[in-house]
């Protein structure tokens, strides 16, 4: 490949391989060094699904932070989001059933944005889980409620609380008929 190869390429290419991820990551982290592939976010999302489906926990994140610091000027057009981890986000859940991956691979993500400083797309990839029934690890939700009320305050943080952990629902008429989704709260 003269010219390198393609994000595309790269993702089919860590499918066929992703039985053996630390080659995958190796492929990877090659490709990068020899400016291979202009990597993008479905790239990203291909390495980072394979990571979390190996258990290689700390290789995903510290990908998952790569991916949301890079700043790619010629990713996808069909992005709907202004926020790199909100598109992130949506690429992984597009890719997630294709990799096979785990599902904590979006406390991962939220950990990440937590750690970059980006309050609002984790609040939002909590909302959008929730929405889809997928509840975030009741840790991530603590570390999200924390990190709200350290940065605005205790009411938006309790706020942020009922609404993850749907205590406002109680009375609701999909509560009622038992099809509601509610995360329960630990000690914490």
């Amino acid at each position: 490949c003269p010219n390198g190869i393609t994000p595309a390429e790269f993702s089919e290419i860590t499918l066929h391989i992703k039985n053996k991820p630390q080659l995958a990551l190796r492929f990877f982290l090659w490709t990068k060094s020899k400016s291979l592939c202009n990597h993008n976010l479905a790239s990203y999302s291909s390495i980072i699904h394979l990571l979390a489906r190996a258990r290689l926990s700390s290789h995903a994140y510290d990908l998952i932070r790569t991916a949301i610091r890079a700043s790619h000027q010629n990713d996808e057009e069909n992005c709907r989001f202004n926020s790199r981890p909100l598109n992130l986000f949506e690429t992984l859940v597009k890719t997630y059933r294709d990799s096979g991956s785990a599902p904590f691979v979006f406390d991962l993500l939220i950990k990440a944005c937590l750690d970059s400083k980006k309050l609002d797309p984790s609040i939002e990839i909590v909302r959008m889980l929730l929405s889809r029934g997928i509840s975030p690890k009741v840790s991530t939700l603590n570390s999200l409620i924390s990190r709200v009320c350290k940065s605005r305050g205790v009411d938006e943080g309790y706020a942020i609380y009922r609404e993850f952990f749907r205590l406002d629902e109680e009375n609701n008429e999909i509560s009622k008929r038992g099809s509601g989704f509610r995360v329960t709260p630990n000690v914490h």
